[in-house]
């Protein structure tokens, strides 16, 4: 589909289905504390809202180009599109944790707390999540994050019935992988950046994209290696 908001994502573009980079001033829009905004591989559309707007938005505007988020009332929210309810795939965020305590959200494809998947700063350590029709919840990653620094998280699935089908990368190097039992049981689930069932960021976060498949490694470091400059590492 024909891209409309804004250059496309630097990383690799093949079987990317869903971008939203803070930086890309065309992909978002609005004022005071609510906004419209647009993921630029489809135009799928959604809603910004923040609490402090000139606090928040303020990073999109830096060389890192990112959005702030307060961890209570901050979050992206875009519309519905079942084309995104894949059972392969890939989920990429960069994140920066402000030291803030409990779980925070990174980015969401859930319906409620027992469909779908997400990316987590979940028991201390930066996690992936995804949700089974039969066994529930599977999650690995057992990096804690220090604060205040970028971080790059990719999640990966491939089918079930594999060994080792479920992976996370962070930084650009396998950190845990394991083997999930069965499909993975969504149910309408939205698209929220800096949530995960009503638990949110704090903190930093610069681009969160969905691949309709699994990146290898060495597409996963290929991503890193292209805009680690960008966050300073």
């Amino acid at each position: 589909m024909a891209q409309t908001y804004g250059p496309k994502y630097p990383g690799i573009e093949d079987g990317l289905v869903f971008s939203f980079d803070p930086k890309n001033r065309k992909c978002w829009s609005g004022g005071g504390m609510t906004g419209t905004v647009y993921d630029s591989v489809n135009n799928l559309n959604g809603t910004l809202s923040f609490a402090n707007a000139d606090d928040e938005f303020a990073g999109a505007l830096t060389t890192e180009g990112y959005f702030t988020y307060d961890g209570t009332d901050d979050d992206i929210d875009f519309s519905y599109d079942s084309s995104l309810e894949l059972q392969e795939f890939s989920v990429e965020a960069w994140v920066n944790w402000n030291n803030s305590s409990g779980n925070r959200g990174i980015i969401e494809l859930m319906d409620g707390s027992t469909k779908g998947y997400f990316l987590a700063r979940y028991s201390n350590k930066l996690q992936f999540y995804i949700y089974h029709s039969g066994p529930g919840w599977n999650n690995i990653g057992n990096i804690n994050p220090t604060p205040d620094i970028w971080y790059h998280v990719v999640g990966t699935v491939t089918a079930y019935g594999t060994s080792n089908n479920q992976k996370i990368y962070i930084n650009g190097t396998l950190n845990a992988q394991g083997t999930t039992s069965n499909t993975i049981f969504y149910n309408s689930s939205n698209v929220r950046i800096a949530s995960y069932d009503n638990v949110e960021w704090e903190g930093k976060m610069g681009p969160t994209n969905i691949y309709n498949r699994a990146l290898s490694a060495a597409e996963v470091l290929t991503n890193y290696n292209r805009l680690k400059g960008r966050f300073g590492l």
